[in-house]
């Protein structure tokens, strides 16, 4: 019982990371540079953050994983009307470059109920990204250029700092997955997926992600669905893209987005 009330704890500590990496990130761009603004179309954070998050807890571990993707650092400076243009343009040009991944595996000790993480040294040994086909191990800290070993100085004490031990477990990674022309090949907008894989963890990222996307309407019942749905799951019927809110009569709020079938 007290096990599981930890866990539930332990949720709750997670969306504080949320929320604080959100904070820590307009500090870290305004850290990097300074001056004007930019704007992008309109995304809620809240959603975004919900898709980018996966969360696996049992009862006597936990893991976690946060892909930053280089929209995520847009609409946070969005968020920011005090946000520099230039500020923007800089800490995008650093990010545009790598999949960044924040990913923590812990135990929870049963007599003391601490977290016990993994050491990071024994993660980057065992976690691997799969993406079409093929598999990437995250860089070493060494390889990393200057600008984005800051970032990483940045997040990672202050996660120890503000979250105890789970905070002192959760690392982060950056991985390199480019075309022939250096171009990255993990795209939030299209088609596609790639997974976290460490020991018995599995995590998919399922791809375009549906905040992204503009929303769905089943036909058959109004019910509105994820944009990166093509078939209602029900029906079987082609989904089509909402126009406005009046299209929708009903919103189904329990979709399991990371599993969203995409297609028939």
């Amino acid at each position: 019982m007290f096990v599981d009330l930890y866990i539930c704890e332990t949720k709750q500590r997670i969306m504080h990371i949320i929320n604080f990496i959100t904070t820590l990130s307009l500090f870290l761009v305004i850290s990097l540079s300074s001056n004007a603004q930019k704007k992008i179309a309109d995304i809620d954070f809240s959603k975004l953050m919900k898709d980018i998050t996966i969360t696996k807890a049992g009862t006597q571990q936990i893991e976690c994983s946060i892909w930053m993707p280089t929209i995520y650092w847009e609409v946070v400076a969005r968020d920011n009307p005090n946000m520099p243009a230039d500020a923007v343009e800089q800490i995008i040009s650093i990010v545009d470059n790598y999949i960044i991944i924040c990913f923590v595996k812990a135990s929870i000790n049963e007599k003391t109920l601490a977290y016990e993480p993994m050491q990071e040294s024994v993660i980057r040994k065992k976690l691997v990204l799969e993406f079409n086909g093929k598999t990437y191990k995250a860089l070493y800290y060494n390889k990393l250029p200057d600008e984005v070993q800051n970032i990483k100085d940045i997040l990672e004490p202050t996660f120890a700092r503000m979250l105890g031990e789970f905070g002192n477990g959760l690392s982060v990674f950056f991985f390199e997955i480019k075309d022939d022309e250096g171009n990255n090949l993990i795209d939030p907008t299209q088609k596609g997926s790639f997974n976290l894989k460490l020991d018995d963890t599995f995590m998919t990222f399922n791809l375009p992600l549906p905040s992204l996307c503009e929303d769905k309407i089943c036909t058959t019942d109004d019910v509105l669905f994820p944009g990166n749905y093509i078939y209602c799951p029900f029906h079987g019927t082609e989904l089509k893209v909402v126009k406005n809110e009046e299209d929708a009569s009903e919103e189904l709020d329990d979709v399991p987005l990371n599993d969203a079938p995409t297609e028939k």
